[in-house]
């Protein structure tokens, strides 16, 4: 989760620098990484649950801005792979 958000978070700072090219090839690593439920295998406290709906909105957030930077049609999201 942690390599995620430091894709993601590169991705940004490469498009916001005008690397077009650079921020789409990092968002789409991070991207690549996500695989269904955050923590799906192990059992959920407050505080890991508080965590997975953290990152799954963030996912969310990062796939729909993403999609007209990247030129990305329907094809990336969150859901499980």
């Amino acid at each position: 989760m942690r390599e995620f958000e430091r894709l993601a978070g590169l991705g940004y700072r490469a498009v916001g620098d005008g690397d077009h090219a650079e921020g789409a090839r990092l968002l789409g690593a991070s991207l690549a990484l996500w695989r269904g439920a955050p923590f799906a295998d192990v059992q959920l406290g407050k505080q890991l649950e508080m965590e997975a709906a953290r990152l799954e909105e963030s996912c969310a957030r990062w796939t729909s801005a993403s999609r007209p930077i990247c030129g990305w049609g329907g094809t990336a999201s969150c859901s499980p792979n």
